[in-house]
């Protein structure tokens, strides 16, 4: 990020519209992550989980 640190946000509480206001809980304060992971509202019960993140980080990582 522009402060040289990673940020991470998790939206399994205030993603997927849960917050009334916006899809992601993130955009309600002006940022953007570096990473955001989600999984309950994906799988609706089933174990699933999702990452995205910056092209340069996600192709950074090795599979």
């Amino acid at each position: 990020g522009e402060e040289g640190i990673l940020f991470i946000t998790d939206e399994v509480q205030t993603g997927w519209g849960r917050t009334g206001e916006h899809f992601w809980g993130y955009q309600a304060h002006g940022i953007t992550p570096d990473l955001l992971t989600f999984a309950k509202g994906l799988g609706n019960g089933l174990a699933i989980a999702g990452v995205v993140g910056r092209r340069e980080l996600i192709d950074s990582i090795n599979a």
